[in-house]
């Protein structure tokens, strides 16, 4: 139910309906796209008004949605699916399985956190400047790596100390607003909760204000880190988030020339290097959903869909292309698909 299999999903879909139908009809109409996904939407991390419309599409175009649900078992015909509500297990037959959930970490990376004494684990770990923990001179990024954060919760005293400015042993909406704006800097997972919105303070505070009185004693600020911190979320395994971290890493190098494995994080962030840590810039996500019609969220615009942002969507992918040769080759067979149709001669 991600981007991935909701995109493929709508392009066999499209494809049974576009060419298949017409060439053989009488297989067309016993064929069924299903979709399994676990939670109770499809692009449950894309906006709400996003997962809706995808949902919409794919009721019209007949795709068959599975949620709240996850696959225990593959066998030779048929999926043993277990509904997460009725908490039972049932049997259904396939043609053909595409599994497009999450991935596993590589043998070697499993090697190397052996060796450095992470254990095993879902990545790599490495601290903000993206440097691998436990090992010297060695840097990982991508799908193989997790970047280590400081956790509010763990500095709630001193967090506490710090935005106590009139020493009254609470702290007022002024006071917690001070604080989170001070903290952004340091902990990426308040920026995010501010990117949301703006106003989000205000719901925090009056949330975690059981009392009542306006103000947040220490166990009431507790709560509210323990809040905040659960905002932050691994980087997702994307292209995106790679790119990022690649050149981040490169600049990283070129500035302290090559010497960055030695250096302290505060000779880093000093006046003479002046070096922040790695900071990723979500710019924006797309998905396909089928019949012409694409998905995008934006960090500022929000939501988008509709017709004309599966234009913006290939005009995306085109520009992703590392030559003008591939981007023209893309262009064309976009072109041919539309004006011929896809190839079905080997079906």
């Amino acid at each position: 139910g991600g981007p991935t299999g909701v995109e493929f999903a709508a392009e066999v879909q499209d494809f049974m309906r576009e060419e298949v139908s017409k060439v053989y009809p009488q297989v067309a109409g016993n064929v069924t796209v299903s979709l399994v996904q676990s939670q109770d939407h499809i692009l449950n991390t894309y906006d709400e008004q996003i997962s809706d419309y995808a949902e919409d599409v794919f009721q019209m175009e007949h795709v068959n949605l599975i949620t709240n649900a996850r696959v225990k078992a593959v066998e030779a015909k048929e999926l043993s699916i277990y509904d997460k509500q009725s908490r039972e297990t049932r049997k259904v037959p396939y043609g053909m399985c595409v599994w497009t959930t999450g991935v596993a970490p590589t043998s070697i990376a499993c090697k190397i956190m052996e060796k450095v004494g992470q254990g095993r684990g879902r990545a790599l770990l490495t601290d903000k400047y993206l440097r691998l923990k436990g090992a010297e001179g060695v840097f990982a990024i991508g799908d193989c790596s997790t970047t280590e954060h400081d956790m509010m919760v763990r500095n709630a005293e001193a967090l506490f100390h710090d935005a106590d400015q009139n020493g009254d042993g609470t702290l007022s909406m002024e006071e917690f607003k001070a604080m989170m704006e001070g903290a952004k800097k340091k902990y990426p997972q308040v920026q995010f909760e501010l990117t949301k919105a703006e106003n989000n303070c205000n719901k925090i505070f009056a949330e975690m204000d059981t009392s009542g009185d306006q103000k947040l004693d220490k166990a009431e600020f507790a709560v509210a880190l323990k809040r905040i911190d659960g905002q932050l979320k691994s980087l997702p395994a994307t292209a995106q988030v790679a790119d990022q971290q690649g050149k981040y890493l490169a600049d990283l190098l070129n500035r302290t020339n090559g010497n960055v494995v030695s250096q302290t994080t505060e000779e880093l962030e000093g006046k003479e290097l002046g070096l922040a840590p790695f900071k990723y810039s979500h710019l924006g996500s797309f998905a396909y959903v089928g019949n012409n019609k694409a998905v995008l969220e934006l960090p500022l615009v929000g939501a988008v869909s509709g017709w004309w942002t599966m234009w913006l969507w290939r005009a995306a992918y085109a520009s992703e292309c590392a030559s003008w040769r591939t981007r023209l080759l893309v262009a064309g067979d976009w072109m041919k698909a539309r004006v011929f149709g896809r190839d079905s001669s080997r079906i």
